[in-house]
This record gives structure tokens, C-alpha cells and sequence, in this order.
């Protein structure tokens, strides 16, 4: 239900918004660790306590990182666009980011002397420190025995971007198979360079393993990533709940941490910060092998880059500084300036950094840099996402695919193509994929055999009864019959949120006048025409033939911006539609006026069967954003 509250935000119907909010509680209290033992029975068998002050605790410690928690906490951004009214979301916002400003005396997790975020895994409970501290969901699958296995798992899954529950079994019986060696040999050991070759079974001797936990424990969870940058959404989120300066203050001091590091490190930014704040402190100076960092399974591609948009766009967002957009920039172009062609001619960039230098060359994908340039609208990043285009022989950026919400990327090319003028039908083409999705997804529901009880308490992955071979032949899998990123980026002009916990940006916003609710009115399309650094052009139809509809656009989803001048064009046919066949047969007479708003938004009345198309001067950043204004005021 990731998605539902901004579907609600769109203009979707008043019971997403319900079960949205009914999902999100109903869950948070289903697994705080304070409920009852009496209240466990018939729980799923994958069921944990996972929360403590409805925040994520340590019992599952590798969900307990910003790339997970950021994807938990996708939807509840989403409220704040849903409704910022809702007393209880706003005392969590402010409780879960003081959480990470160190406001909680219970979870220690910031360091203000050396702006660090003090591990790369912690929640309401503090940083993790130790490996193999929490260990009960490996216990209860029986994977292991002590905390050793437990650290012998991790330490292979590390290269791989961390432990996922759904793999547990499959990791295990990797690491068995290649003798405790890292998959890909040394140089891809996240203990380089203090212990340069992991021998084979390491663990059989008891002082080498203590020695190997130990180090494991200090060179891996006693300090700083990049990753840990999806904070910075968090904190935001409460800022746009509250207007209160410390939030504010707490984000640009973290960014700016990270930004002077970068600086520091030659400008490539550093996967691994020590608990003095010091770049490879535990690693004798080293700026790589971190968790989830450079030299990582996906490196750049898995979390690091997504992290890095993050903490930019909300520092960017709280301030409109453009600078902050460097931390991003810098590490795209930093792609960029090493990347070469391959034997295809391709142009391929480095996604990994270890040992041998930079490494596993791949095509870059537009994600993260299709953010950069609507947050910027700079030439700087569009002349890099047409060099990208240039070299890119292997896709077809005008193509359109039916595809779910979650870390759908690709949905960015056919998006700028459309705003470069190379993809005129690209609205059309989007929106006839994601209800392609949809339909699919509902059929999918409707032939899925399951009764209730298989399906919340079934193994699904993959349902292992001998009738059903396949979870295909079985059972509908992410049932989540709501697919908004085309919705999103039409209406809006921006692109998809990202998945990890980003902050929903756009162009503009629209609320339903008469209904006092977010979203376009019934019987109303929008469509972002045209996007420049001043001018944003949208055009919006009333499909009604008998109601009048008003709404209200917004410049920014968070407002803001402020419109200056809107320029409206209208057309309006010559004789009356009492007379039907000379009005389908009259000429059409343009009329265009000049309106003065200066302001963050402006009322628009479409009589019934009308269309027009508006263009707005915009003055970036004129106003400090908030998930509040005059309508949601109440």
C-alpha cells in the first residue's frame, strides 16, 4: 500500500485514503514488541516484533537500515499530502525524527560534535554495535546457532547489499558452498584491508573467529554511510509537519557533513565514516568496503546513489540552493567521467570501486539523474542526460511498459523524451500502460486460488503445496492493484518519487475547491505540458457536460514556489451549441489574457465540456514548504 495515500493525494477516492491509514496502523500496532503473548497466537510464521514506539527496532537489525526504513516509511510521507491534519501522524513525525536528531535519550543514534548517523543499522532502539546482538529470526528458521553463524551470513551477504529474509536459506547454502569465501573472492571482503585473505573456514578456530567478529563488529557497524542520508527525508517530513527551524537546521548540517567529506576525499564521497568522523577510520584511511557502498554487489547502482538524491533533493527542497545538488551531481559526473565504450559501442560507466580500481562498467540509468534535473533545471544536467541518450545504444528511450510503482525507473525515459519534443504521445502511451497494469493485476486477483487464510498465513515464496509447481500457477504475487507513477509524473510534471524513502517533488499541485480535499476535481485531466526554470505549462480538461468544476493549482507540492503572470489560452466557437451542426461546423476564435497572481496558486473555474491551457511564470523557491495552506487549513 505503498502508494495509496498519494493515489488519495491525486485525487483518488476517499476510501484509499482510508484504507491507507487503517493498513498503516493496523500493521504498526500488529508488531510492536510490547503486545502480548496471548496476542501471538496463529501469527505468521515470519511474524517479529519488529517496531518499539511504532518505530523499527533491532530484531530484524539488516531492515533496520535507511535503504529499508526509507522504504517503509514511503507511504507515510504520504499522509503528510494526504492529510497534514491527522493528530497522530504528526506526533509520530516529530517523534520518529527526533529519533535521528538526538532527541531520544533511548536511541542514541547522532553524533552533533561529528555529524554521523553512529551505524549503518539502528531505530528507536539506538545504533547497532554488534553483529550478532540480535539474532532470533535466524534462530527460528534454524539457520543458525550462535552469534558466529550469524556473523559468518553477514559477512558474505555484505558484498551482496545486506541480509533479505526472503534469502536467508539461499545465502546460507552460498556461503556453505564456497567455503566462507565472500562471493567473488577477496577483493570483494568487506574486512580489507585489516585482514586482507579471509582464510577458509575461518570459523573453526575459536580465537580466529573472535578475532574475525570483533573486527567485523568495529570495521562495519562503528560509524557512517552514505546510506544513512534517507534520514534526511524523515527530518524533513517532520519540518513540512511543523515549520519548527531545528529540522531544518538538523538536515543541512547532515548533508553539509557529508558534502565536506566528499570535498575531503577528492570528491568522489567516502562509503565508510568512523565514529570521530574521520574518513576510513577503521579502515587505516580506506574510503571503500563499507556496507552497501562502493564495492558492493550493485556499488553505485543498489543504494548509494539513491541515498545521495535523497539527502540532496530535502536539502535543496528546504532551501533552494542549488549548491546542495552537488553531492548529487558530482557523483553522476564522477560515473560519467570514468565510464568508457564498450565493444557495442556503448557508453558504460563504473558501478563498483575496490581493489583493482574502478570496475564493473554498466549503461547508466536516468533514476537518480532525472531527479537532479527537475530539482535543478539546469542545461548543465539536461546536456548530461542527452549525452547519456547519445550513448546509449541498447535502449529505446521512447518506449513505455507496463510496470509497478516500486523502483520503476525506467518510466524517466519516455518522461524526457516527451519534455525534450521526441515523445509526443508519451501521456497517452503511459497512461494506457499503467491501466494495462491494472487490469492485469485485478484479473491476477480474481483467478488467484488462495483462500484468506493461504494468503496471510501461506509460504509464498514459493508456495510449497505439491498441486500448485509454481508460485505462477498458484498464487497472485505484490497484489497491489494501484500503479500511480504515470499519474504522477502527467499531473504534476516531475518524476516518481523515489522508492527508498524520497519525498514526493513537483511542478505544481492541485486541490478540489468545492470539495475542500486534495486532488483534481471529478470529471477533471491535467497534463504538465511544458516545464522551464520560469515558465511551467499545464493544461486541464473538465470531462463533464453538465458540471462546472473549480480547483485550485498550487506552484510546488509542498508550495514552494510562487506564479507570477499566468497567460491562459482558451478557445471558444463562433455561434451557439444550441445550434449543434453549426457549432461542430463554425470557426473557433482564440482568445488569450494576461492574469497577475503573485502568489502560490490561483483559482480556476472550467465550465462543463471546456479546455484550457495556462502558462505560468514561476519564481523558484519564494516560499519556505510546508504540507499546509490555506485549504488543508482547518
Amino acid at each position: 500500500m505503498h502508494n495509496w495515500g498519494l493515489f488519495y493525494a491525486l485525487g483518488g477516492d476517499d476510501r484509499i485514503l482510508d484504507y491507507a491509514l487503517g493498513f498503516w496502523n493496523t500493521t504498526t500496532r500488529y508488531y510492536e514488541e510490547t503486545q502480548s503473548e496471548a496476542s501471538s497466537v496463529n501469527r505468521h510464521p515470519f511474524y517479529m516484533p519488529q517496531l518499539h514506539n511504532e518505530f523499527w527496532n533491532l530484531n530484524i537489525p539488516y531492515n533496520s537500515d535507511w535503504f529499508h526504513i526509507g522504504e517503509g516509511s514511503q507511504s507515510f510521507y504520504d499522509f503528510g499530502l494526504a492529510d497534514p491534519n491527522l493528530e497522530e501522524n504528526m506526533r509520530r513525525s516529530v517523534r520518529f525524527a527526533g529519533l535521528y536528531i538526538g532527541e531520544d535519550p533511548q536511541a542514541p543514534n547522532y553524533d552533533p560534535n561529528y555529524r554521523i548517523i553512529r551505524s549503518p543499522y539502528h531505530g528507536s532502539e539506538g545504533p547497532l554495535h554488534r553483529a550478532g546482538s540480535k539474532i532470533p529470526l535466524l534462530h527460528s528458521l534454524g539457520e543458525t546457532t550462535d552469534d558466529l553463524d550469524y556473523v559468518k551470513a553477514w559477512l558474505d551477504h555484505a558484498s551482496y547489499g545486506g541480509f533479505n529474509h526472503r534469502s536467508i536459506t539461499r545465502d546460507w547454502e552460498r556461503w556453505q558452498q564456497k567455503d566462507g569465501r565472500p562471493i567473488g573472492g577477496d577483493k570483494d571482503n568487506h574486512l580489507y584491508p585489516t585482514v586482507k585473505n579471509l582464510e577458509r573456514e575461518w570459523w573453526n578456530t575459536p580465537q580466529r573467529a573472535q578475532e574475525i567478529a570483533s573486527v567485523f563488529d568495529k570495521m562495519a557497524l562503528d560509524g557512517d554511510v552514505p546510506e544513512n542520508l534517507g534520514a534526511t527525508a524523515m527530518v524533513t517530513n517532520a519540518y513540512l509537519y511543523t515549520g519548527d527551524e531545528k529540522y531544518r537546521r538538523w538536515v543541512l548540517d547532515y548533508v553539509e557533513g557529508w558534502i565536506e567529506r566528499t570535498k575531503n576525499n577528492g570528491g568522489v564521497i567516502p562509503d565508510n565514516v568512523g565514529p570521530t568522523g574521520k574518513i576510513g577510520e577503521h579502515r587505516a584511511g580506506q574510503w571503500w568496503g563499507g556496507l552497501k557502498g562502493w564495492s558492493s554487489d550493485d556499488g553505485a547502482a543498489s543504494n548509494l546513489l539513491i541515498s545521495v538524491a535523497i539527502g540532496a533533493e530535502s536539502a535543496h527542497l528546504l532551501t533552494g540552493d542549488d549548491a546542495y545538488l552537488d553531492l548529487l551531481r558530482s557523483q553522476l559526473n564522477l560515473l560519467i567521467e570514468n565510464g568508457d565504450r564498450d565493444k557495442d559501442g556503448q557508453f558504460v560507466v563504473p558501478m563498483r570501486y575496490g581493489i583493482d580500481g574502478w570496475d564493473d562498467f554498466q549503461p547508466l540509468k536516468i533514476y537518480e539523474m532525472a531527479h537532479l534535473y527537475h530539482a535543478s533545471l539546469e542545461k548543465k544536467d539536461y546536456d548530461s542526460l542527452v549525452s547519456l541518450r547519445d550513448g546509449n545504444s541498447s535502449r529505446d528511450w521512447n518506449a513505455v511498459d507496463s510496470q509497478r510503482d516500486r523502483r520503476s525507473g525506467d518510466a524517466e525515459y519516455g518522461r524526457f523524451q516527451y519534455y525534450d519534443g521526441r515523445n509526443k504521445d508519451w501521456p497517452v502511451k503511459i497512461q494506457d500502460a499503467e491501466l494495462n497494469f491494472v487490469l492485469t493485476m485485478i484479473e491476477a486477483m480474481r483467478q488467484d486460488m488462495r483462500s484468506t487464510e493461504e494468503i496471510i498465513y501461506g509460504n509464498h515464496w514459493p508456495p510449497k503445496h505439491s498441486e500448485y509447481p509454481s508460485r505462477r500457477d498458484y498464487g497472485c504475487e505484490a497484489a497491489n492493484p494501484l500503479v500511480v507513477k504515470g499519474l504522477t509524473q502527467v499531473m504534476t510534471g516531475a518524476p516518481q518519487n523515489i522508492y527508498n524513502g524520497g519525498l514526493q517533488r513537483g511542478s505544481v499541485r492541485y486541490f478540489d475547491l468545492d470539495r475542500s480535499r486534495p486532488g483534481l476535481p471529478l470529471d477533471v485531466a491535467a497534463l504538465v505540458y511544458k516545464i522551464e526554470s520560469d515558465v511551467i505549462g499545464i493544461q486541464l480538461v473538465n470531462t463533464s457536460t453538465e458540471k462546472v468544476r473549480r480547483l485550485v493549482v498550487q506552484s510546488g507540492v509542498f508550495g514552494e514556489h510562487n506564479f507570477t503572470d499566468i497567460r491562459i489560452e482558451d478557445t471558444q466557437s463562433d455561434v451557439s451549441i444550441l445550434d449543434p451542426l453549426a457549432w461542430l461546423q463554425g470557426q473557433r476564435t482564440f482568445s488569450e489574457q494576461v492574469i497577475r497572481v503573485n502568489g502560490r496558486h490561483f483559482i480556476v473555474e472550467l465550465p462543463p465540456s471546456r479546455t484550457i491551457r495556462i502558462e505560468a511564470g514561476v519564481d523558484r523557491f519564494a516560499n519556505q514548504p510546508s504540507y499546509h495552506n490555506e485549504l488543508t487549513m482547518r
